[in-house]
């Protein structure tokens, strides 16, 4: 019962906080700094709790949860930005939807091999650095879109009510460094556990991994060295999430649907 109503609370909570976020014309004051946080605490807590180090691979219920609190942290993180009020409501409200959904998804762990921590840990880092780079890929998103009404001269009122493009741009790409670290450190941690990548079906998913992690690096790269920005910096995002869900997505269904395999 509780793995149904706790994810369904902490639900409530976010797009409760969502909604004042996305009314409020300043930035958040001390009290409602500490209900965020609290709230943070508590998914925390619940979410270390549902997590078994004894299981290859976390459900698809602490999948969701993980997203959303990784989503959480960084919206609260912007909320003390003023011109990033708005993408802090937005991402609390994303929080909230991926929280809520993990009370309907499933609660046991696909496979029950035991390997312990140093597995979980590369599958911590993996979706937190999906979730990072999905956010950046959303940012992107509104940027070019932004960008275009901009230049067209006809800004709707929701364009309005973002940040300037300026800032948009640091928003992308503190996400995107943020992503490109744990996507780094998630490399490296599953380095330790592959034996025999072909024997693994692992060869897809880490040459897509790779090539996305590049891609990262070079847009990161090409912004310290040549100040890359606008819509150099939104194809490079694209570019990088499609080779991420690829890795993933594409590769998955290849060995479990057409090949009737699975990784590991």
């Amino acid at each position: 019962m509780l793995q149904f109503t706790i994810p369904l609370a902490l639900a409530l909570a976010y797009l409760g906080t969502a909604a004042r976020r996305l009314k409020m014309h300043r930035k958040p004051d001390a009290a409602s700094m500490a209900v965020s946080l609290v709230i943070l605490a508590a998914h925390a807590i619940w979410l270390g709790v549902a997590l078994e180090p004894d299981e290859t691979r976390i459900s698809i219920a602490q999948t969701l949860a993980l997203v959303g609190i990784t989503t959480a942290i960084l919206a609260v993180a912007m909320s003390s930005h003023p011109s990033s009020r708005i993408l802090a409501g937005l991402l609390l409200a994303l929080a909230g939807i991926t929280t809520g959904m993990a009370a309907f998804g499933n609660q046991q762990p696909d496979i029950t091999e035991s390997s312990g921590w140093p597995l979980i840990a590369h599958i911590l880092f993996s979706v937190i650095s999906y979730t990072l780079l999905g956010i950046a890929t959303f940012f992107a998103v509104l940027m070019a879109w932004k960008d275009r009404q901009v230049r067209n001269g006809k800004i709707s009122g929701f364009a309005m009510r973002l940040p300037p493009l300026q800032a948009l741009d640091g928003d992308l790409f503190a996400a995107i460094g943020a992503g490109f670290v744990t996507l780094s450190l998630a490399i490296f941690s599953g380095l330790i556990y592959i034996d025999n990548i072909r024997e693994q079906h692992l060869t897809h998913k880490t040459v897509l991994t790779f090539l996305a992690w590049v891609v990262f690096g070079l847009l990161l790269f090409g912004r310290w060295r040549f100040g890359w920005r606008g819509q150099t910096a939104v194809r490079w995002t694209m570019a990088g999430f499609v080779l991420l869900g690829l890795a993933y997505f594409g590769s998955r269904i290849i060995l479990e649907v057409f090949l009737g395999r699975q990784w590991g």
